[in-house]
C-alpha cells in the first residue's frame, strides 16, 4: 500500500491552491480511493477518485480563469479540455472524465454501482491523471466556437454571455493567457 502524502495547508479567503497542491490534492485523492476500496468501501472509494479528477480539473480551470467552483462546471471544463485537445482525447478519456463523474461522484449520493464498476473507475482514472497534468502544463491551444453546446459550455466556464457560434480563440478562451 502506498503511503498518502500530506494535505497541503489550506489558504486563505479569495486564494486558490498551487498547482503543486491541486497535483498533490489529486494523487492523494486517488490513492484514498484504493485504500478506500480495499477497506471495501465504494462509496467513498468512487468520491476520492472523482476528486482526484476534480483537482486536476480545477488546476487547468485556475490556469486559464475558468469559474470551478461547482460539479457541473467541472464537467464543463473536462468537455472543453477533450474537445480543445483531440490529439490527446480518445475513448479512455471520454469514458473515465464521465465515469469519474457519474459512477465516483453520483454514487456518493446515491450508493447505485457495485464493487467492481467503482474499481473499473479508479482504474480509468488511474489511467488519466497523467494526461490531465501533462494538459495543465501545456499552453491552451487554438479552439473555435462551432455548435451551440460548445458556446453554452464556454459561456458557462469563462463567464462571457457574448459569445458564438464562429467565435475563435488562439488560447482556448483562456482568461489568462
Amino acid at each position: 500500500m502506498t503511503s498518502t502524502p500530506p494535505l497541503p495547508d489550506p489558504v486563505g479567503p479569495g486564494q486558490s491552491q498551487s498547482p503543486g497542491n491541486r497535483r498533490a490534492m489529486s494523487q492523494r485523492s486517488i490513492i484514498q480511493a484504493r485504500e478506500e476500496l480495499e477497506r471495501g468501501d465504494r462509496i467513498q472509494a468512487g468520491e476520492k477518485a472523482w476528486g482526484a479528477v476534480a483537482q486536476q480539473l480545477k488546476l487547468i480551470g485556475e490556469q486559464r480563469g475558468w469559474r470551478n467552483g461547482s460539479h457541473r462546471q467541472l464537467e464543463s471544463i473536462g468537455r472543453q479540455i477533450r474537445a480543445e485537445y483531440p490529439d490527446l482525447d480518445s475513448p479512455e478519456l471520454a469514458v473515465a472524465l464521465s465515469d469519474a463523474y457519474h459512477k465516483g461522484r453520483e454514487n456518493f449520493y446515491d450508493n447505485r454501482r457495485d464493487f467492481d464498476e467503482i474499481e473499473d473507475t479508479i482504474e480509468e482514472v488511474e489511467n488519466i491523471l497523467p494526461v490531465l497534468e501533462s494538459i495543465g502544463l501545456q499552453p491552451p491551444r487554438f479552439f473555435e466556437i462551432r455548435s451551440n453546446s460548445q458556446r453554452r459550455r464556454l459561456v458557462e466556464i469563462t463567464g462571457n454571455a457574448g459569445l458564438q457560434i464562429g467565435d475563435k480563440s488562439p488560447v482556448g478562451f483562456s482568461l489568462r493567457h
